[in-house]
């Protein structure tokens, strides 16, 4: 599970951060990777070279061999990472359309037991897991339909997903800024930041754009305030440190101008 959050990309709450093969004037939807011409690897062999194909800038051969390791993986923990270095791999190189194309294959969950011939034995056995419904198919979906500009409905994607996971799993934060970057691209800014609200204490990045968007909502008071407890971490990267003082500045001359 920690390998995840090395393949998995977050969106800052600004267009600009869309992945570039997923803007709306990418060509037409291309055919998603065969993965059954990969190499003949299974498994947890097939997860470490989909990992090194992707970390390598290889994403074609990471997706056959991720595509690989879910149809072969032998727990949860390893075909929802499978699903996810698959899809992360194939939003670099199709457009939007084929991610959601892709996405579509998965097993919808239904309980009639059946196998499909893509994805077997895993189907029948981890389904909650491999369904297009669950929490990894559904941010990668919303990812694709922000990126086609659909907002409202990468928003109704993901609710579902966040309400699903529990507070500490590493996809949590990730599914709430995307959730909050649907919700403000789609003109519902309050709900977005009540969206972000629940992760920023424990998330840097998530505080940040927390910060952003009150600071465009014109409520710098309250954008100071959730900043300075970053402000007055010790421990904060630099990186981190220094955006958080200049959000504040901001947020200082933004009061000022309001009195």
């Amino acid at each position: 599970m920690k390998r995840l959050a090395v393949f998995l990309p977050l969106f800052a709450l600004c267009a600009a951060c869309l992945p570039a093969a997923a803007q709306t004037n990418a060509p037409a939807a291309e055919a998603v990777p065969d993965a059954v011409a990969a190499p003949a690897a299974a498994g947890a062999e097939a997860a470490d070279l989909a990992e090194a194909a992707l970390r390598d800038g290889i994403p074609s051969l990471a997706f056959a061999e991720a595509t690989n390791a879910l149809a072969s993986a032998e727990s949860p923990e390893a075909a929802r990472h499978a699903l996810s270095v698959a899809a992360a791999a194939l939003e670099r190189t199709a457009p939007p359309e084929a991610v959601l194309a892709w996405l579509d294959s998965l097993p919808d969950g239904d309980s009639s037991g059946e196998k499909d011939s893509r994805h077997s034995p895993l189907v029948t056995r981890h389904s909650s897991l491999l369904t297009r419904h669950s929490p990894p198919a559904a941010w990668f979906r919303a990812r694709a339909l922000s990126a086609l500009g659909r907002h409202a409905e990468a928003a109704a994607v993901l609710a579902p997903a966040r309400s699903s996971l529990p507070a500490d799993d590493e996809l949590a934060g990730p599914v709430l800024r995307d959730l909050a970057f649907a919700l403000l691209s789609d003109g519902r800014p309050a709900e977005a930041a009540a969206a972000l609200e629940p992760v920023a204490a424990g998330d840097p990045a998530a505080t940040l754009d927390l910060a952003r968007l009150l600071l465009s909502t014109g409520e710098p008071a309250r954008a100071e305030a959730v900043l300075e407890p970053l402000a007055a971490d010790t421990n904060a990267p630099p990186a981190v440190a220094a955006t958080a003082a200049l959000l504040r500045l901001r947020a200082a001359r933004d009061a000022g101008m309001q009195t």
